[in-house]
């Protein structure tokens, strides 16, 4: 019988048997998604030898505006108009009293995230699972169509590595309105800095959305996961990840360029149309690979992923906290990532092995700033010493120096406190170049060593002296 309950539907699960507009039959549940819940089931109108079909039923927080859902509905309606064997084909979107549903084809097929967690990918595969993702791009955009949810899990990998790119539903027709200006949809871990920053999408959102999926391809890692969404933001618009052949460097070096082409910051200097990259591959990669076709998904749970390089260590200096550390990174599971940078010096160890030396140089304006407080502690240094040279220990004021020049004679003492000073002003210029709110207090260390020392010394030694 029809299911007409008005429970929520995003914690309501459909059981076998249950029929939907009268001849959707639910077979069994497939999986639960952040937007939708996936069922196998039959067509009854097709009869007995109907072939399965998967139905995606919209969770309950999306339709509870009847306007949301027309207008949904009529926009779904838009993606029957591509037809690529690389897109999953929409074969049915309507509603049946609480529920909104769209019918696609059944395909018994692992994910790319299920391969990524377990047996990986050949290298010698990855041109052909490319290309037959950015064709199935070509096919939306064509159409006028945004995926904006381009990641592992919403792309089948069929046996000879073509794909079917699936999840349509919060594609974005260009004159929609469906969404919200400066409204952020997708996956946050592929969302695009301009984004984040509330420009429109762009075709270019989901060519950094598969540049985010050859990087977890080459190293099972995402570089812009975390926990918090504002920490995630800041990954995206910060530092380009660490290239990833510093974790992989088996890996071809057409491969690297491309990835790191996609996760270009600014859009502009991504790819602009699907044909930029085929013809990448294309020109890079030789025509001949070695044949071998996916195992069947029957296989994937009994086969556990494997590690496929050694230890990387990095060696970060980091000036915004003025400190180095050491971290490592294997590829298990349970290893933290490592905060993404731009590594200035690279040296490759045996055995997929490296070092990496980093140091992020503060700003020009702030560095101006330091030099000037680290000439002004020398030429304090210099001034003390002819005015002690003049008037004896006595003539400093600050106690602390006298103790030290009494002890260890005033110009080694000068020596050990303004080395010490120019110190401190490295580490402040250092913080200052993150913290630019810290920058004030170089200028005011900048006017205070100028009233208080280096005006009075001078004023003293070209009147007392003479």
């Amino acid at each position: 019988m029809e299911q007409n309950s008005p429970t929520s539907l995003s914690t309501r699960k459909l059981s076998a048997g249950d029929i939907l507009s009268d001849h959707y039959q639910i077979v069994s549940h497939i999986a639960d998604g952040g937007m939708a819940s996936v069922y196998k089931a039959i067509d009854l109108r097709q009869g007995s030898d109907s072939e399965p079909i998967a139905i995606k039923i919209l969770h309950h927080s999306l339709i509870n505006e009847v306007t949301h859902v027309e207008r949904f509905i009529q926009e779904a309606k838009l993606l029957t108009r591509v037809y690529n064997p690389m897109v999953i084909e929409l074969l049915d979107i309507g509603q049946s009293g609480n529920y909104v549903y769209l019918c696609m084809p059944y395909i018994d097929a692992p994910t790319l995230a299920d391969i990524i967690q377990s047996q990986g990918i050949p290298v010698q595969r990855l041109p052909k699972l490319i290309l037959s993702i950015c064709e199935g791009l070509r096919a939306l955009h064509s159409a006028g169509i945004i995926h904006r949810d381009i990641k592992p899990a919403n792309i089948l990998v069929l046996n000879d590595y073509s794909v079917k790119i699936t999840d349509l539903g919060i594609a974005r027709v260009k004159e929609s309105r469906l969404t919200q200006p400066k409204q952020k949809v997708g996956s946050l871990a592929y969302i695009p800095p301009e984004i984040w920053m509330g420009e429109d999408p762009t075709p270019s959102q989901d060519f950094y959305a598969l540049g985010v999926c050859l990087y977890e391809i080459i190293t099972h890692t995402n570089p812009f996961e975390s926990e918090l969404a504002a920490e995630v933001m800041k990954l995206h618009i910060g530092k380009t990840p660490i290239e990833p052949r510093v974790f992989a460097n088996e890996i071809p070096a057409w491969l690297n360029q491309l990835t790191m082409w996609l996760l270009s910051k600014k859009q502009t200097k991504r790819p602009q149309t699907a044909d930029e990259i085929i013809l990448f591959i294309t020109k890079n990669v030789s025509t001949t690979t070695n044949s071998g076709e996916l195992q069947s998904s029957s296989k994937l749970s009994s086969i556990k992923r494997t590690s496929h390089r050694n230890k990387t260590y990095i060696f970060s200096l980091s000036a915004p906290e003025f400190s180095a550390k050491l971290k490592t990174f294997d590829g298990t599971d349970n290893i933290k990532r490592i905060k993404p940078r731009s590594p200035t010096v690279l040296i490759s160890l045996p055995r997929n092995s490296a070092f990496i030396f980093e140091f992020e140089p503060p700003s020009r304006d702030v560095v101006a700033a330091g030099l000037l407080l680290a000439s002004m502690q020398v030429l304090d240094g210099y001034l003390t010493s002819r005015g002690i040279s003049h008037f004896g220990v006595k003539a400093e004021a600050n106690g602390l120096i006298r103790y030290l020049m009494n002890h260890y004679g005033a110009d080694e003492a000068l020596i050990i406190v303004k080395g010490m000073a120019i110190c401190v002003v490295i580490m402040l210029t250092a913080i200052a170049r993150k913290q630019r709110s810290l920058k004030w207090v170089i200028n005011l260390l900048c006017t205070i060593y100028m009233l208080a020392a280096i005006i009075p010394w001078v004023y003293i030694l070209t009147t007392k002296t003479n």
